[in-house]
């Protein structure tokens, strides 16, 4: 395995929604935001793509999650607060740049 194989196995995360689905993602980043810890995500899995078909990936944005815990156990949690979406959204702009399609 190369080494940069690696280091994408190494940002591999696997999400399971409430249908107990997978969703397969790259930690792209963690940051912290009014003093909660939240990571970039960005798909690998082609069950999220919802491209054309001209560039299969054009649909992937990054996906935004913050870190917690429930019942003691270490969760990931959506973003729901239009607030916090609003002040994520805009490091992750900062940091990535326009998301969206062509400008």
């Amino acid at each position: 395995m190369s080494e940069w194989e690696q280091k994408v196995e190494e940002q591999r995360i696997t999400l399971v929604d409430s249908q107990d689905e997978e969703y397969n993602f790259l930690i792209l980043d963690e940051f912290r935001y009014n003093e909660k810890q939240y990571l970039a995500l960005a798909s690998c899995d082609e069950k999220t793509d919802t491209g054309s078909g001209n560039d299969p990936g054009e649909a992937n944005d990054i996906t935004v999650v913050r870190v917690g815990e429930a019942a003691g156990q270490p969760m990931l949690f959506a973003v729901t607060n239009a607030d916090e979406l609003y002040g994520v959204a805009k490091l992750v702009e900062e940091r990535f740049g326009h998301l969206g399609g062509t400008v």
